[in-house]
């Protein structure tokens, strides 16, 4: 094989390679932070501190409540004051916490389960939330209360995306095998292995750049396309920023390898000995 012919192969599975890892990240993080249950639910837990949601969703739970209760006359007064109360103390109220979690795991499941169906727009169930705070309101006033129905939101316009994530992310492993024996290939063939070193790890580092950059838009685009609902809308937002932030957190090591990759490529380049 000649060495024009040898360069050019090198780079061009250098390039498949970055392609297919590119790919291979970006499902992977998908399949750990979207498509798993547990994964969205961590992703989106730090919205239950959030001051900006938290308001939002008083405000949600307020109407669901006003609109549920159904008490007596003589405490028909009573109501509003006890709603605020219960609501402005909800966060640190017993059991707050695994009602959220429910809720989010309860948003996961109605939104990836109803694929069978047709498309479907992504919701937030904040039916178990709707529990908790009727059940503290009935507390407060002394006078049990009917179990609310569900309270759900539509986050986005129906769509089959859902499904379509969950295939994507299963073929994180495959496409990360191809990503690495490109790669391996690459160096097989080239005619200097330091300089296609050096190209992978410089590649590595544009890709993640890009990635880095194009995580920062992940919350412009969400409001974008947020529900018609202020808790909706608050969510979303709430939860974009959260993916952004966890997509940085992910792009660091790679981008760290590829910068090593790079000094390796080079180093290998200096070190070598000239061919004539």
């Amino acid at each position: 094989m000649g060495v024009w012919m040898r360069a050019l192969l090198s780079g061009l599975l250098v390039l498949a390679s970055l392609v297919l890892g590119t790919a291979a990240f970006s499902a992977a993080w998908l399949e750990r932070n979207v498509v798993a249950a547990e994964g969205f639910a961590a992703l989106g837990e730090p919205l239950g501190r959030d001051p900006g949601f938290q308001a939002e969703l008083r405000e949600a739970l307020a109407q669901q409540a006003a609109d549920s209760a159904n008490v007596p006359g003589p405490l028909a007064g009573l109501v509003a004051p006890a709603v605020e109360r219960v609501l402005q103390g909800l966060q640190e109220a017993p059991g707050y916490g695994e009602a959220w979690t429910e809720s989010l795991e309860a948003s996961h499941q109605r939104t990836f389960s109803a694929d069978d169906a047709g498309p479907a727009p992504a919701v937030l169930d904040l039916s178990p939330l709707a529990r908790l705070a009727t059940e503290r309101i009935g507390e407060d006033l002394g006078v049990p209360l009917p179990a609310p129905g569900d309270v759900v939101a539509d986050v986005g316009p129906a769509t089959d995306w859902p499904a379509r994530i969950a295939s994507l992310a299963g073929t994180w492993p495959a496409l990360a095998v191809g990503a690495g024996l490109g790669a391996l290939l690459a160096l097989a063939v080239a005619r200097r292995r330091g300089a296609a070193l050096a190209w992978l790890g410089a590649g590595v580092v544009v890709v993640g750049a890009v990635l880095w950059f194009a995580a920062g838009a992940v919350p412009s685009l969400a409001a974008d396309q947020a529900g018609a609902s202020p808790v909706a809308s608050a969510f979303a937002a709430g939860l974009a920023e959260q993916a952004a932030a966890s997509l940085h957190g992910w792009l660091i090591p790679a981008l760290l390898g590829g910068g090593i990759l790079l000094v390796l490529g080079l180093l290998g380049m200096a070190l070598a000995p000239r061919r004539r």
